[in-house]
């Protein structure tokens, strides 16, 4: 690979004010690849170069410039776009702006619509679970901006579902199995981001799955005998996964 490429890609990594973990992290490679990419001693694939163009916003034409031909590089030009996006600027019209979420008055959207229907259909309880959307907002804008599906508010949701269930059709029990669901939300994370079937299938939350399913069937159906069979699949899962090759 060009040593000119390689000065570029160290370039736009500084840019972006990102480490080589941090990059790696998001391109699902080790620092180590990045170092060897930013020497000149190996290159990125088609599909990392996509990633890359994603990441930093940028077509592919741009980061793989003709270093024969032109060796400069206008960084303001090329985050142009990417700087309107974040800033809800447009250089070259200034009257267009994107919308900013943050800014939107949804708190106080809330609160008026709660004191509407509790003075004028006296219904202050359970309307005020709404104002645990409010938390709920913010975290999505803020995943739909990060693209990470670690800041969806996930736990928040479901709480808001149980305090829904409990207060509006006194389902309390066993709907509390939904906080279970928690801790599977955020280890299918993990899945989507492990490499390979065998590193997939271990961290996929098989046994807490397996506890949800025994306690929705022993709660709702009193199938607590054989349901509890089920745990003996736990080792036959692993076994299996093992088997698989690497």
């Amino acid at each position: 690979m060009s040593a000119d490429l390689g000065k570029r890609l160290a370039e736009l990594r500084k840019y972006n004010q990102m480490t080589k973990e941090e990059l790696g992290q998001k391109l699902s490679v080790k620092a180590k690849d990045i170092t060897k990419w930013e020497s000149g001693e190996d290159s990125p694939d088609g599909e990392q170069l996509i990633k890359l163009s994603h990441i930093y916003q940028m077509p592919i034409d741009e980061i793989l410039l003709n270093f024969d031909t032109d060796n400069s590089f206008d960084y303001e030009k090329a985050y142009k776009k990417s700087d309107e996006n974040d800033n809800g600027a447009n250089t070259e019209n200034p009257k267009k702006t994107s919308f900013n979420w943050y800014a939107f008055p949804y708190p106080v959207l809330v609160v008026l619509l709660y004191l509407v229907i509790g003075f004028c259909f006296n219904i202050w309880h359970p309307t005020w679970l709404i104002i645990l959307t409010i938390p709920i907002y913010y975290m999505t804008v803020t995943m739909l901006k990060k693209k990470s599906w670690n800041a969806f508010p996930y736990p928040i949701l479901a709480l808001l579902f149980f305090f829904a269930a409990g207060f509006i059709f006194d389902y309390w029990h066993p709907t509390w199995l939904i906080f279970l669901t928690i801790p599977v939300y955020y280890m299918m994370i993990n899945v989507n981001r492990a490499k390979g079937f065998k590193q997939k299938a271990n961290q996929f939350p098989y046994p807490i799955l397996c506890v949800i399913f025994y306690l929705s069937i022993g709660f709702d159906y009193g199938l607590w005998h054989p349901g509890w069979m089920l745990f003996l699949t736990i080792p036959i899962y692993y076994m299996l996964v093992n088997m698989v090759k690497s």
